[in-house]
């Protein structure tokens, strides 16, 4: 995982020059939602490579992009007298999300796990391996899938928020307008200084 961040972070940076900022983070974004839809079904040490590893590589090059561009793309379209402001929230909202998310990930998946009664405690898996089923493998992994099921919902609603309310046309207005506020300004100045000169004559 850290391997794979490391290398996709080494060209993150230049997306932007071939891609507006809204299809970088949706194209991250949709890397995370394969792998999360991977994670559910790596529930036996031989899904490992299959399904976990796939799904373990994938959504750490997602993530990286999307953790990457976000603060590029916030700041792209943020005007300079907020930038304080908005990077003061952005930062928390990173924090805050960090802590309430690993809190109800947690809280999930020890709901779900206490409601199964497993014939073999989770704690004696690995000294009793050759015990184990494959039912009672993803009976004690259903509390892990249902986790996993959590966040994909997250990633959904967070793909369909970028999908609609991130508009990429948002800065060339903004420049179109700050063209026409400097015009006005011209035009205002030379109002005023060509009110003398009409006196004078």
């Amino acid at each position: 995982m850290g391997i794979a961040a490391w290398l996709i972070s080494i060209f993150t940076g230049r997306f932007p020059k071939y891609l507006p900022h809204k299809y970088i983070l949706l194209i991250g974004l949709l890397l995370s939602v394969i792998a999360t839809i991977l994670l559910p079904f790596a529930d036996a040490p031989n899904t490992y490579w299959r399904f976990g590893f796939t799904a373990f590589l994938i959504g750490s090059l997602g993530m990286m992009v999307v953790y990457a561009n976000s603060s590029i793309a916030i700041f792209h379209y943020t005007p300079p007298s907020v930038a304080g402001t908005v990077g003061a929230v952005f930062n928390c909202a990173l924090q805050l999300g960090s802590a309430v998310g690993l809190a109800a990930v947690s809280s999930i998946t020890t709901s779900v796990d206490e409601k199964s009664h497993l014939e073999i405690p989770i704690t004696e898996f690995p000294s009793r391996l050759h015990e184990i089923s494959k039912g009672l493998w993803k009976q004690a992994y259903k509390g892990r899938a249902a986790s996993y099921w959590f966040l994909l919902a997250i990633l959904g609603v967070e793909a369909l928020c970028v999908l609609v309310f991130f508009k990429v046309d948002l800065p060339n207005q903004s420049h179109h307008d700050s063209e026409e506020k400097t015009n006005d300004t011209k035009l205002d100045i030379e109002n005023v200084g060509g009110t003398p000169k009409e006196k004078q004559t």
